[in-house]
């Protein structure tokens, strides 16, 4: 930390692995860490109490178990499951970010199409984008689908400061995304 960067301003710097906290924690932190803490800037979740979460934990840890046995007992140790018609893991690994874009728009954009959610519209989107960069870049499978995961949070935000929590409490959602280049046909299969 270099509290004294400027008359008004320190920098911190801080590396930590992810067994720390998740990323929304991280993004909390930071949040708090500003001038103007504004709760009402982060998605707001409801929390589950103590008691509740301890009862789901208790009848789903099991099933759980039992599914991850499964899968340690039934798939390949190297299976690519990005591409499952291309079970091989190798080359090189990228990622992107897009430019921001409105809700309004997509919710307009839902609205024209059928009256789909903004969830449809986004993986519509994610669908063609995802397949013509395959395309565009040689995949010669023809990858039809691909297995996607979702992560989100479980946590209520913080009020105050004081009130933050470091920690990993998100859990995800697993589902397969079928890859098209047309954006109508994609937003019917989703």
């Amino acid at each position: 930390m270099c509290p004294d960067y400027s008359a008004d301003e320190s920098i911190i710097v801080w590396k930590s692995h992810h067994v720390i906290g998740d990323a929304m924690s991280a993004l909390l932190l930071l949040g708090v860490l500003q001038d103007k803490y504004d709760p009402s800037d982060y998605i707001q979740t409801t929390s589950i109490p103590p008691f509740w979460q301890k009862l789901l934990l208790l009848v789903f840890k099991p099933f759980i178990a039992l599914y991850a046995l499964f899968g340690l007992l039934v798939w390949p140790a190297d299976k690519n499951i990005i591409k499952p018609e291309n079970p091989v893991l190798k080359g090189f690994k990228r990622n992107a970010i897009c430019k921001p874009f409105s809700v309004e728009k997509l919710k307009k954009i839902a609205q024209h199409n059928n009256k789909c959610t903004v969830n449809d519209v986004v993986l519509s989107m994610a669908s063609v984008a995802l397949k013509k960069y395959m395309k565009a870049h040689g995949d010669t499978t023809n990858c039809q689908a691909m297995n996607m995961f979702i992560p989100f949070s479980m946590r209520a935000i913080p009020m105050t400061g004081s009130e933050l929590i470091i920690n990993n409490n998100f859990s995800g959602l697993n589902f397969t995304l079928p890859l098209t280049e047309d954006f109508s046909q994609s937003a019917k299969l989703i």
